[in-house]
């Protein structure tokens, strides 16, 4: 978890490249193009990749360590469906060792008080829930996935 030093440090890093006249670099990683839902407005879950043809965790780290020594600051993992990854808390470990601000988008549905937990620990700043409908059936509808409202 990041301490209150630690946020400062990153928003007086994001302060001092827009005061240099930088770039503050962020960086959107799909990290699959495989999806357990069936959402109306994406198109991943009909042509998933295959994970054999996935960077490994090992290529990412090395992208993240690339990325960083651009000045990336903020890495944002999505998809498909991010936590399909198995090495998702590997990845998101090396990102924040990097200095990164981690965070991920997902559906939800494969969250686990104890994977919240890991992810959590590993260093992820921030995690955002798609939500489209406060309405359970309306969003499960959405999805294609039902009972992910709950």
């Amino acid at each position: 978890m990041r301490t209150t030093a630690d946020w400062i440090r990153f928003c007086l890093s994001a302060g001092a490249s827009a005061l240099g006249n930088k770039r503050f670099l962020n960086c959107v990683w799909e990290l699959t193009y495989r999806c357990n839902a069936r959402c109306s407005m994406c198109s991943y879950w009909r042509s998933p990749s295959d994970p054999r043809d996935e960077l490994t965790t090992r290529q990412v780290q090395t992208g993240l360590e690339r990325v960083a020594e651009y000045g990336c600051r903020l890495v944002n993992f999505t998809g498909g469906e991010p936590t399909l990854r198995t090495d998702l808390v590997e990845i998101v470990a090396h990102a924040s060792s990097l200095g990164m601000w981690v965070t991920t988008v997902t559906n939800g549905s494969l969250l686990t008080r104890e994977r919240l937990g890991a992810l959590k620990d590993a260093g992820l700043d921030s995690l955002l829930i798609s939500l489209d409908s406060t309405d359970a059936a309306t969003h499960d509808r959405l999805r294609g996935l039902p009972g992910v409202h709950e």
